[in-house]
């Protein structure tokens, strides 16, 4: 690789391209980087296995971050007792969260991004990158990625910073202890923020007071691999995609399908997560003496894999009953086979969800009742009907997913703004 002056991306990531359990949409939307694209890998073991990249990509595994520790609070404390440190614990105070949990979650911050910091720019030395050079900055979640990025910038004064805005790097409520250290900073330096949602714009613009012209909405997408055609619904056939984690709330689905003796339902699960045993003797006890219900956990599956399960082995419904959510990936893939949705009117959901239209909404603190009326709709539809939810679950995903439509349009925006200087003055 050699890049060239105003062409290259520098892309933080968690884990990407070092596996396939976390941010694996970002495999789609690689393949849409044209400019050289340097990714740095925040987490992860030193002995991750790098996937396949488009030739014009290179990556480096930062690892897993050290945080501070007791033998080492000197040295922690030397790298992050800064002036930027001090104001955002006067923030704290001010806002009365200055607490023992929110200090150590913004120390650890801290001290892990300067370490993030060092690492990168060796590397970006050896790539040959001079201090002048205009670069992008490109984190991909508002979180340490973003304060990253903003030290690489001071180092190469002529470049900019952009965010994307996700889920649990932009909602406050999502967070440990409700603080998402350095909001404010960020909202007064990074350059562009890219919701993936309008309900994260509008999140942006009141609780963060960001100026909304540094706001452009980002929707992320999937590729087409054709609709899947599903046979008739005499056993009504369900799939769930989601880490098994406490947001996701699967435990509902057990509960609504126990409460179903009525119509045959088969259930299937991808996804794995700390609360998946927990989840598994749950349903055990509620679901075994039903012998209407059938249900499978698949558990982890890669995301290639996945969609070709999806494809050959048509479900009529997809349900996702979190709490809190951006835009789930895998409601749009969903969509894109021309599978209808019910799920939780939450987050960014019902921008891509029409309630009646290709799927049903469902209130936030859904009942598990609620969830069971859903199936037993889908079940009792007329044939008719279910294949206009399909064809609108089709139609719905090619205006707003379609990964052939959105990252194209991404990548044009990165390339005017990197070509507009009043975004690169501080």
């Amino acid at each position: 690789m050699n890049p060239k002056v105003s062409e290259t991306i520098v892309l933080l990531t968690n884990l990407f391209p070092y596996t396939e359990k976390r941010e694996a949409f970002l495999e789609t939307e690689i393949l849409y980087h044209t400019r050289p694209t340097l990714i740095f890998a925040l987490d992860g073991a030193e002995d991750a296995v790098c996937h396949v990249l488009p030739g014009n990509c290179r990556s480096y595994l930062v690892g897993d971050l050290p945080r501070p520790t007791p033998r080492n609070v000197p040295v922690s404390l030397s790298i992050v007792w800064r002036g930027t440190t001090l104001a955002e614990m006067g923030r704290l105070a001010l806002s009365g969260k200055l607490r023992f949990s929110t200090l150590r979650s913004l120390l650890g911050f801290m001290y892990r991004g300067r370490q993030a910091y060092r690492f990168i720019l060796g590397k970006l030395k050896q790539e040959g990158i001079k201090k002048d050079q205009r670069l992008i900055f490109y984190a991909y979640w508002m979180h340490i990625h973003a304060y990253v990025a903003l030290l690489l910038q001071k180092h190469f004064p002529n470049s900019m910073v952009v965010s994307r805005c996700h889920g649990y790097d932009l909602y406050q409520e999502r967070a440990e202890y409700g603080y998402i250290p350095m909001r404010k900073v960020f909202a007064k330096k990074v350059q562009c923020f890219y919701p993936i949602s309008e309900d994260g714009c509008r999140y942006l613009l009141e609780r963060y007071e960001i100026d909304k012209k540094k706001i452009t909405l980002a929707r992320l997408g999937t590729r087409n691999l054709g609709i899947a055609m599903p046979d008739n619904r005499k056993t009504l056939r369900i799939i769930s995609c989601s880490n098994v984690v406490l947001v996701k709330r699967v435990h509902l689905i057990i509960d609504a399908l126990a409460l179903v003796h009525d119509i045959p339902i088969k259930w299937i699960h991808f996804g794995s997560g700390e609360l998946l045993p927990q989840h598994q003797a749950h349903a055990e006890a509620k679901l075994r003496q039903m012998t209407n219900v059938q249900y499978e956990w698949k558990g982890f599956m890669p995301n290639g894999d996945y969609l070709v399960y999806c494809k050959d082995n048509p479900f009529h419904l997809f349900v996702n009953v979190s709490e809190s959510e951006g835009v789930p990936v895998s409601i749009m893939e969903a969509l894109s086979f021309g599978t209808p949705v019910t799920a939780t009117a939450v987050g960014g959901i019902p921008e891509i969800v029409e309630h009646g239209e290709n799927g049903l909404l469902l209130p936030k603190n859904v009942a598990p009742a609620k969830i069971a009326g859903a199936f037993r709709q889908f079940y009792a539809m007329p044939d008719h009907e279910y294949e206009i939810y399909r064809k609108n679950a089709r139609e719905s995903w090619e205006r707003k997913c379609a990964a052939d439509n959105v990252y194209p349009v991404f990548y044009e925006s990165l390339k005017i703004l990197n070509m507009n200087s009043i975004f690169l003055e501080k």
